[in-house]
């Protein structure tokens, strides 16, 4: 559906699908083998970083996203 609606423009889905599911195993495995306590956080602020940085994420794809579709245009 992403690939329809334009996301991951001129790329082979199939990277683009494995970089998704790697970052997100990457931060489940982190935050459930408790890898995230070097950063000495109550477990709010836990979450709070982990939600920031799927945010930031998100973000990326987008503005990615969107500057492909300016060259083209």
């Amino acid at each position: 559906e992403a690939k329809k609606e334009g996301y991951f423009y001129n790329q082979e889905i199939r990277h683009a699908s494995l970089m998704i599911y790697c970052f997100m195993h990457g931060m489940i495995t982190l935050y459930t083998k408790k890898r995230l306590d070097m950063f000495k956080l109550d477990p709010e602020k836990t979450l709070q970083l982990l939600n920031d940085t799927f945010d930031n994420f998100v973000d990326s794809v987008r503005s990615n996203h969107e500057s492909l579709h300016k060259k083209d245009s």
